[in-house]
């Protein structure tokens, strides 16, 4: 367990960001930033005013990639729901079917973790959520019992 912050992040892993980049004028600018893993455990300690800027939050609870590339320079996959992905215009063969039997939480894609949500490949209607919509369905499942999310 880690000093000051419950249970949230007992056998849990660290929070992903993902940052998506492009160069735009010769200059890399953000397009987004999305939370990969842990997006109601990241809106809990901003929620609660435990952390303000991202250099709050302890290392040991955070892993930060860009365009799906982490520090070791591997680009990671990412999962989205399969509904997502057949609807997306990702190539057929630039994503797969997850077995049910890996642990995902329904019907599951993998695709490359470059892929954004906010990408134009991805309907429109599945795009991102945004922070404060997390924060409210955070705080809808601690009032119904369910604090574990």
């Amino acid at each position: 367990m880690y000093l000051g912050t419950g249970t949230i992040f007992v056998d849990k892993e660290p929070i992903k960001l993902n940052i998506f980049t492009q160069v735009v004028d010769g200059k890399v600018v953000v397009r987004s930033i999305e939370v990969q893993d842990g997006n109601h455990r990241l809106a809990a300690g901003l929620y609660a005013e435990k952390w303000i800027t991202i250099k709050d939050i302890p290392e040991q609870y955070l892993a930060i990639e860009v365009n799906g590339f982490d520090t070791h320079g591997k680009q990671n996959p990412r999962w989205i729901p399969l509904e997502v992905a057949q609807q997306s215009g990702i190539p057929r063969d630039q994503w797969r079917e997850i077995p049910k039997e890996w642990g995902a939480k329904g019907p599951t894609a993998e695709v490359s973790g470059g892929v954004s949500s906010q990408d134009s490949v991805i309907p429109e209607k599945f795009r991102g959520v945004t922070l404060d919509k997390v924060i409210a369905r955070s705080l809808e499942r601690v009032g119904k019992g369910d604090e574990h999310h």
